[in-house]
């Protein structure tokens, strides 16, 4: 091993893997080896790593070790590891592997259509793609579940989505191209192959056939500009400015048009729900834990109330101000107002990988409408 170590002339096996990128930089790119930026004076490090893989992988396939067969290569390679030794695996491992190495998978796509091909299997036992709660969170879904897919230009449909708005967005926004965007869809929960939480992506493996009427879905184009002007002027110098914030303009939009579907089924202020859904959030001053925010907001509120720039009477500033200063606190209401308000945010709470629980929802419409919207 030491002369290995030693050597200077990169193992041939890997030799042929190594790739020179448009930027001049090289890597290597092989099955049980990878390296992101290679160096000639790491060719003893690469090759010693290269032996021992391969006795590794000897023993595994001796003891039948699959697991560790297909933990022994790189992520890239360990879908098409998996597919080498499918015939050896009981049905439940079968399962139980592929749906470990979704869950493990930062980039579905760059496996084309391996995935969706052996998740097509016939074999039994396909629940085994899910971990114990994530199959009781399926089974506690409604027969039809709103779902969410980022995209960008050629996969509009694919096998990957999820259950909240804002994370699809987030993902479209991820791949710094211009034409992508979000496609929300409808699907019955008994066509879900699985629910993966363990991502903490919220995300349902669904064959896009299965899917109903996706449609490019963009809530902002109901926004009122001149209260989103004065939220952003709010949150200036603030993270949820960022387009990648969770508490953010994507949020405050996606709250909007939860607020406008519950009020076509409830009688409330909907001026007061859609400041709300603008204004609740735009004080915060971190992504975790800011127990202030919203007493920051409500204050923010009146100060804006106060130089006339909301158009709303005071029976409803005073609305206004009870929604947003106690928005997290956990409380309910049996004001259809307030109560819409909590709840149109509450129904945006998968972007946190949080499950909607009822009873902290206020209104009838809302529970009627969990994992709907």
């Amino acid at each position: 091993m030491s002369q290995t170590l030693g050597n200077d002339e990169l193992h041939p096996e890997l030799a042929k893997c190594v790739v020179t990128l448009s930027s001049g930089v090289q890597k290597i790119s092989h099955p049980l080896v990878t390296a992101m930026l290679y160096a000639p004076q790491m060719n003893g490090l690469h090759n010693a790593m290269l032996i021992s893989k391969n006795l590794a992988l000897e023993e595994s396939i001796q003891n039948k070790n699959w697991k560790r067969y297909i933990s022994l290569h790189e992520q890239p390679y360990s879908l098409d590891a998996f597919k080498k030794i499918s015939h050896e695996l009981t049905d439940k491992d079968y399962w139980t592997f592929l749906g470990k190495l979704w869950a493990d998978s930062n980039s579905i796509w760059q496996y084309g259509e391996l995935f969706a091909n052996l998740l097509k299997s016939q074999r039994d036992g396909k629940q085994n793609i899910m971990t114990a709660k994530e199959e009781s969170f399926l089974s506690s879904l409604p027969d039809q579940i709103a779902v969410y897919r980022g995209h960008h230009s050629h996969n509009r449909l694919g096998w990957s989505w999820t259950l909240s708005y804002v994370k699809a967005d987030r993902f479209s926004r991820s791949l710094a191209i211009r034409r992508r965007g979000v496609v929300r869809a409808t699907v019955s929960r008994n066509d879900i192959t699985a629910v993966i939480l363990r991502r903490s992506e919220m995300e349902c493996i669904i064959d896009p056939v299965k899917v109903i009427n996706p449609v490019a879905f963009v809530p902002s184009r109901w926004e009122m500009p001149d209260i989103l002007s004065l939220a952003t002027e709010g949150a200036k110098g603030l993270t949820v400015l960022s387009d990648h914030s969770i508490h953010g303009r994507t949020h405050w939009h996606k709250v909007d048009w939860n607020v406008q579907k519950l009020s076509r089924m409830i009688k409330v202020d909907r001026q007061v729900c859609r400041l709300f859904a603008y204004l609740h959030d735009c004080k915060r001053e971190n992504e975790h834990k800011d127990p202030q925010h919203g007493q920051r907001a409500a204050d923010y509120v009146e100060e804006l109330h106060k130089l006339g720039k909301l158009e709303i009477d005071n029976d409803q500033l005073a609305l206004l101000v009870e929604a947003i200063r106690d928005h997290d606190k956990g409380f309910t209401s049996t004001n259809p107002t307030i109560g819409t308000c909590w709840d149109a945010d509450r129904l945006d709470l998968m972007r946190v990988d949080e499950i909607i629980d009822s009873n902290y929802l206020s209104t009838a419409a809302a529970k009627g409408m969990k994992w709907k919207l």
